[in-house]
């Protein structure tokens, strides 16, 4: 499924043009499938979360964030494609594609303001807020069988997006489900979209002067990322 590696962490290596296709193509089939996203934080999880590193390995597609499409090119292997993170892909699937979308996560009210949007709501058949317990997740898997979604957004932030999409492959019959983070916001208009100038391994400082709280996480995330590609450079794999 055109998945390559960066160091030892899987990730696609496909256009804008050919993911949309492909999830297209798979969306309509009847079984479950998932999109996950790798960038600096996944790879921190990925090798400390067992539950988030089933479903990254579990994915037909792995989505690069711009992060690893700078490490892939300082490698030496640069991917096809730039700017292919879940707020991009969740953008081009609900405003380029017909596939009907379920939305899961986020505060109520954000959801409500991007089923307002005049692009974006057209192919939006069902929400649910993102504050919820284990017990309530058989009646979300019936709500989005019944809204007849193809796509289900989940906006929970990982491992949290990861771990769910276990639970809800036994819970439903069909269905591409994509982790987002917090792209809800983004599709509100709640927060802004990161400027072209930060498209280039600067992301992350831009959402840590959105939201100062997660700085030191983005801190030690990054840190791990560069540390792991100095360790991958002096072949300490």
């Amino acid at each position: 499924m055109s998945l390559t590696k960066f160091l030892h962490y899987p990730v696609s290596d496909l256009s804008k043009q050919e993911i949309l296709e492909k999830v297209t193509v798979q969306a309509v089939l009847d079984e479950v499938a998932f999109i996950t996203v790798m960038n600096a934080n996944k790879m921190y999880l990925y090798d400390h979360s067992p539950a988030c590193k089933v479903s990254v390995d579990a994915s037909f597609i792995v989505l690069p964030e711009n992060a690893i499409n700078l490490g892939m090119k300082f490698l030496g292997t640069p991917l096809k494609e730039w700017d292919l993170g879940g707020v991009e892909i969740a953008k081009d699937l609900l405003a380029q594609t017909n596939l009907k979308a379920f939305l899961l996560g986020a505060k109520q009210e954000i959801l409500d303001m991007v089923k307002k949007h005049p692009v974006y709501a057209r192919n939006i058949v069902g929400t649910h807020h993102g504050y919820f317990k284990n017990e309530d997740l058989d009646d979300i898997a019936s709500l989005i069988m019944n809204s007849k979604a193809e796509v289900i957004l989940l906006g929970l932030g990982s491992p949290k997006q990861e771990i769910l999409m276990q639970t809800l492959r036994k819970k439903l019959n069909h269905g591409v489900l994509l982790g987002v983070g917090g792209t809800f916001d983004v599709l509100a208009g709640v927060k802004k979209d990161a400027p072209k100038w930060t498209k280039r391994g600067l992301e992350w400082l831009y959402r840590a002067v959105q939201d100062p709280k997660k700085f030191k996480r983005y801190l030690k995330v990054n840190s791990y990322y560069i540390y792991r590609i100095i360790k991958f450079k002096m072949n300490l794999q």
